[in-house]
């Protein structure tokens, strides 16, 4: 893979809990752009045959011991063996998502730019319309970017950024307290989670 004019738009090294890791990228190719993992015994990129947009900014976590793809058309997901499906999912196409509560938590959909969209519990497979969380405020937010810190999880756009926290209670039991009312990350790929050392 690799071209002077085509761009490898994103990167994921991949840790799956029975001892076998992937690197995946997704290149730009002449009329789509793929993904390809790489093959430590050839040496090379195995094609995968996913169709993505060429010039989208794919967002790549894993949850649930799987390798999960945003990329504002199709939510993807890839296990240790390089399968790959199409969970269902409501809020497509969503264009970036974080892990948080055992939940995969999606947002930057289009239709719904206000909301984000929490999956089943390591689940993402499961997705229940009520459970989608409006974010409003004083300026009509546009959720721009989600992250996870300690037990929060970070939803923030142009103007704002707030530190959510799902209660024990129900799936419905979200509250949250506002870091900024006046900035906030202009893109996901501005929040990025350290994990503890």
């Amino acid at each position: 893979i690799g071209s002077s004019t085509l761009d490898t738009v994103a990167g994921y090294d991949c840790h799956f809990t029975n001892g076998t890791q992937k690197l995946v990228v997704v290149q730009e190719g002449s009329s789509n752009a793929d993904a390809y993992v790489y093959n430590t015994t050839t040496r090379d990129w195995t094609a995968q045959s996913v169709s993505i947009a060429n010039g989208k900014r794919v967002d790549m976590v894993m949850f649930a011991d799987e390798l999960h793809t945003m990329d504002g058309g199709t939510l993807r997901k890839m296990n240790a063996s390089t399968t790959w499906a199409t969970p269902g999912e409501y809020s497509n196409p969503s264009n970036f998502g974080t892990v948080y509560a055992n939940r995969l938590v999606l947002s930057g959909n289009g239709t719904y730019p206000h909301q984000f969209f929490p999956s089943g519990i390591r689940d993402s497979g499961t997705w229940d319309a009520a459970l989608a969380v409006t974010v409003t405020g004083v300026q009509g937010e546009t959720v721009t970017c989600l992250g996870a810190m300690g037990p929060f999880l970070i939803a923030g756009g142009k103007s704002f950024t707030r530190a959510y926290y799902l209660g024990t209670a129900s799936p419905f039991d979200w509250d949250y307290d506002d870091i900024s009312t006046l900035i906030g990350p202009q893109a996901h790929q501005s929040f990025v989670t350290v994990p503890a050392a």
